[in-house]
């Protein structure tokens, strides 16, 4: 591909839509593709640049993120900027914001503009209208872009569906020589039961729906005599609520609030199953994640978790609001360890087979070469 592209990839957080323009950046190099990547600076995703020695441009942009018009028309100025360096044939954006600035690059220079959508919420017509191409991180967002293109005469004239790029080098037959015990008293100074463990990774916020899990533990520790512990990796605007309910429903000894960490390939090695009880997950990296450590998934149903599971032969589905069900699954999975063995087995095969990077960098190839 001759194609010049710049990414932008301007959240300050280092959430699911980060790691996969991250990774995706990171596979385009590997594969010698002419690319360049705007972060902001001092952020976690310019930091795991800088360690991993990757190329970036950095901007102080986010300074002005709450002065929307003033952030839109700096964000201008330096891709102007950018281009009369660079002369890119492709500006990817990952964030509604980013769109409008593109534009304003793509009228004055020959630039088309592509975009990630990497969540579920509604699309704002006025700013996808006239782009050239749409990335979908889910199919049935995918339809409903597509939709809106037909009803609403966008003029977008490329599509595609491309899940989550991750590392998934750092999770594939992943090893440790260290004991469960050993690696969150080490790693985290937590002196971890002998019973099993759940995993949940990711921001502690409403759409996640952490407090199902904290009531199905309840469900199952104090209705059920069966003692389970989670680890909870994230944070946000809900931790406070959640060990507030853990307290109360009498679970707050087997709940641990890690924080943030990028140990989620030793923290899911460590892990008996991996919980994903979101109430909205276009796609979800996790999956990917657990899938690659062959550990028995459970998410929701009407989610992107049913894109890596498979109901009862790549991992388990529940409704999200149903405790009593969720309970199940998880009592299931710890009651007969051959079957958790085996949605592991078969959730490694599936991810491999369709949602490795490789594959999912030949569609982006070729999404780029008709755009």
């Amino acid at each position: 591909m001759n194609k010049k592209i710049l990414i932008i990839e301007l959240h300050h957080k280092l959430g699911g839509g980060q790691i996969h323009s991250l990774n995706m950046y990171k596979t385009m190099i590997k594969n010698g593709c002419d690319v360049q990547m705007l972060v902001p600076h001092n952020t976690e995703i310019t930091r795991q640049l800088e360690n991993q020695e990757f190329a970036h441009i950095k901007t102080k942009i986010l300074k002005f993120e709450l002065i929307k018009p003033v952030y839109k028309l700096i964000l201008a100025a330096k891709l102007i900027s950018l281009y009369k360096k660079l002369k890119f044939d492709v500006i990817h954006c990952n964030k509604d914001m980013e769109l409008w600035a593109a534009k304003q690059v793509a009228k004055r220079y020959p630039v088309k503009i592509v975009f990630t959508r990497h969540v579920s919420k509604p699309f704002k017509i006025k700013q996808i209208k006239n782009i050239n191409g749409l990335i979908c991180v889910n199919p049935n967002v995918l339809k409903t872009a597509q939709s809106l293109n037909l009803q609403h005469t966008l003029q977008i004239k490329n599509f595609a569906f491309i899940p989550p790029f991750f590392e998934e080098s750092k999770f594939i037959d992943y090893k440790s020589n260290k004991t469960r015990v050993e690696f969150f008293k080490d790693s985290f100074g937590l002196s971890i039961q002998e019973i099993p463990i759940l995993c949940l990774i990711g921001n502690l916020s409403k759409r996640k729906n952490q407090e199902v899990l904290i009531q199905a533990m309840h469900e199952l520790i104090h209705k059920r005599n069966r003692k389970v512990q989670t680890v909870f990796a994230g944070t946000g605007s809900q931790e406070h609520k959640l060990k507030i309910l853990a307290k109360s429903l009498g679970v707050a000894d087997y709940c641990y609030f890690l924080g943030f960490t990028n140990k989620t390939n030793e923290l899911i090695f460590h892990s008996d199953i991996k919980v994903v009880p979101s109430r909205v997950e276009p796609f979800g990296i996790v999956f990917l994640e657990a899938a690659l450590l062959r550990k028995p998934i459970i998410g929701t149903i009407g989610t992107g978790a049913e894109l890596t599971i498979k109901h009862e032969y790549s991992g388990l589905l529940f409704d999200a609001s149903d405790v009593k069900a969720l309970a199940d699954a998880i009592e299931k999975i710890l009651s007969n360890p051959d079957f958790g063995k085996m949605l592991g087995e078969n959730a490694f095969v599936h991810v491999i087979q369709n949602y490795s990077n490789q594959v999912k960098f030949e569609k982006l190839l070729d999404f780029y070469k008709n755009v």
